[in-house]
């Protein structure tokens, strides 16, 4: 049997469906608390898990971008068929569809295959350990989970063939044919105003030296024009 938690400080985005679906109950953490960032609900999901037996099977979930579209016991027996060794497992981020998407996303997380940390499974033991292991990061992933998760990259399995696990970029959801066989959907990245105004203060920080070369050439270019036009009176 698979528990599912969420960490949700209030209701947006796919939240009520989410509580609301067929499958399974979704526990959810953190409602109607104030949200003090990533590493915060790292913590608090720490103290709910500490709460369960060390072996317990759970499954955690975004609270705003997530659709469970099968029963979870199909979830199980694909991690135990095709996962073994019963490993955390991590979803596998999208390719970002934006211009110079791949680069933001190899300046934030690294190279090679990236984990979405807002789908992850496993025994409750192993993913304390991956928690207290990528809090070592913080700091230098300026408190991004999803970063500092993907530094620990070795310490975990991606569902990279979406066994279980699946996200959805904005191009398969325009795709009226689009179907999948995973067992839960995450469509991330949904624009709602809070999350726009979060992103850009949680992520900026990511990109002070390409944020400071423009604000030069901005300036070097205005002082350039500047001369040229003063030039041209004289």
């Amino acid at each position: 049997m698979i528990l599912v938690y969420t960490y949700a400080t209030h209701n947006e985005g796919m939240f009520d469906e989410l509580i609301k679906n067929k499958y399974t109950k979704v526990n959810v953490v953190g409602y109607g608390s104030k949200w003090n960032g990533f590493f915060d609900k790292i913590q608090k999901m720490y103290s709910e898990f500490e709460k369960l037996q060390p072996d317990t099977l759970v499954m955690f979930v975004d609270g705003f971008d997530t659709r469970i579209i099968k029963n979870l016991e199909i979830a199980e027996e694909r991690y135990k068929q095709f996962y073994p060794k019963n490993p955390v497992l991590f979803s596998s981020e999208t390719i970002l569809e934006i211009p110079f998407g791949s680069y933001i996303q190899r300046r934030v997380f690294g190279e090679g295959p990236i984990a979405n940390t807002g789908l992850y499974m496993g025994p409750v033991n192993k993913i304390m350990n991956i928690m207290n292991k990528s809090i070592k990061f913080k700091k230098e992933c300026k408190d991004d989970d999803q970063c500092a998760y993907n530094k620990i990259r070795e310490d975990f399995e991606i569902d990279n063939d979406y066994h279980i696990f699946q996200n959805v970029n904005y191009s398969q959801r325009k795709d009226e044919n689009f179907s999948s066989d995973a067992v839960v959907l995450q469509f991330p990245g949904q624009l709602t105003p809070n999350r726009i105004i979060r992103s850009i203060k949680e992520y900026t920080p990511f990109f002070w030296k390409e944020i400071l070369f423009l604000v030069i050439l901005i300036l070097l270019v205005f002082f350039i024009v500047k001369k040229y036009r003063k030039n041209n009176q004289s």
